[in-house]
């Protein structure tokens, strides 16, 4: 940041899931920031606001389950490649917003949402409109534009076939079952049945699964790595949309006792 104008850095941005873009295929995100003089409810039309010009991202297919931009762009701030925002504003002007749109429809909800200005990296978590009948809106399933996430981590000497480490990972998560009370919801019980729940979350639709193995020599001292010369399977599994969503009426809905 500089005294005079402002430049705006994205350096990535969660997506929609396939489930919420079906009717907004080959369109594309697009970015508009705001500088203000105070709050504003509407920047766009307030005189002690400046606005950047809309900036296009990448389609909305392409950019699943995220969109990341390459960390040169905070020095080659005017590459092709990059999402940067320009705005012509004065050091009053501090309150920060950002606007996001799929095409013509906008995506936040509200439009404009105040995020934090600073000459570091900060994250921002924006909300959207969860139903919606208009045609100048896109609704997202959760309020929020995220997806659900079940991690897993093992060792073994030997590799095994896909069916079986399927399995394998499954079943750890089955494990969280026991004595799961499923007339109850119990505020931050997911960190003891969270894989669990989102696992079997009802309204999921769509899973995502990616696998990485390497090998490890065993002369590193970790409490969390074996003790011996093994293979290192990590597993990340993406949920859209997501689980573990805390409210009674969303758990007692998704997650049913078995049949």
């Amino acid at each position: 940041m500089q005294d005079k104008g402002l430049d705006v850095i994205v350096q990535k941005y969660k997506a929609l899931g396939y489930s919420e873009i079906s009717d907004h295929t080959n369109q594309r995100y697009q970015f508009r920031f705001c500088a203000c003089k105070g709050d504003s409810n509407s920047p766009e039309r307030d005189d002690n606001c400046v606005c950047s010009k809309a900036v296009n991202a990448q389609l909305v297919q392409r950019s699943i389950p995220h969109m990341l931009y390459s960390s040169s762009c905070i020095h080659l701030q005017y590459a092709k490649n990059c999402l940067i925002g320009s705005l012509e504003s004065s050091p009053e002007q501090s309150n920060l917003y950002v606007r996001i749109k799929v095409g013509r429809a906008t995506l936040t909800n509200p439009a404009y949402q105040k995020i934090r200005r600073s000459k570091r990296k900060v994250t921002a978590q924006l909300t959207c409109s969860k139903q919606s009948s208009s045609d100048t809106c896109v609704p997202c399933e959760t309020g929020f534009i995220e997806y659900g996430e079940n991690l897993f981590f093992y060792a073994a000497k030997m590799f095994t076939d896909e069916e079986r480490m399927a399995e394998l990972v499954t079943q750890s998560f089955y494990t969280e079952a026991l004595g799961y009370d499923y007339e109850r919801f119990k505020r931050l019980d997911y960190h003891k049945t969270g894989h669990f729940t989102q696992m079997i979350w009802k309204s999921t639709r769509n899973i995502g699964i990616g696998v990485a193995i390497r090998s490890f020599e065993a002369h590193y001292n970790s409490d969390c790595l074996p003790k011996f010369d093994s293979y290192l399977f990590y597993v990340v599994i993406k949920y859209d949309p997501p689980g573990n969503i805390q409210s009674k009426d969303y758990y007692l809905d998704n997650v049913l006792p078995p049949q």
